[in-house]
């Protein structure tokens, strides 16, 4: 290799060394001087092309079937048991939680009523704990389950 080219391959890969800045701003007029209708041909191809989704393209489907029979059936079969999972595990999350929310609530009201009671047979200072700890324990119950629920 002699120095002349060695030296015009130096400026090639310089020149190619482009800021992305400058490449964005580029593509940016070129596409601002294109006419509608190529703009719109140019988007038409992309959304065709993209897949997104849990599951391969019918054609790249088709392709895994080409090449081992009975593989579509299997990928589909897969995709359908890990839905069937994660319908589940959020049933079973649901559940949890309005158990909790329920059986926190009477916990809450049985500590109230039994203030009532001390109320009644005159225990004051026993009643208004009371009725302060039940009050407390469901609104605290309440707002824990606020908090977590937005995560």
């Amino acid at each position: 290799m002699d120095k002349g080219s060695s030296q015009s391959k130096f400026k090639t890969q310089s020149s190619s060394n482009l800021s992305k800045e400058s490449d964005s701003d580029e593509s940016l007029e070129i596409w601002g001087n294109l006419p509608e209708e190529r703009k719109k041909a140019i988007i038409a191809i992309a959304i065709e092309e993209s897949w997104a989704g849990p599951l391969p393209s019918p054609e790249d489907l088709k392709k895994y079937e080409d090449t081992l029979p009975g593989a579509a059936d299997r990928i589909l079969s897969m995709a359908e048991f890990q839905q069937h999972i994660q319908n589940e595990a959020l049933y079973q999350s649901s559940a949890n939680i309005k158990r909790r929310i329920s059986r926190s609530f009477w916990v809450s009201l049985g500590v109230v009523i039994v203030a009532g009671i001390a109320a009644w047979n005159g225990f004051s200072g026993a009643a208004i704990t009371l009725a302060l700890g039940g009050s407390v324990t469901a609104l605290i119950r309440f707002l824990i389950e606020k908090v977590f629920n937005k995560e």
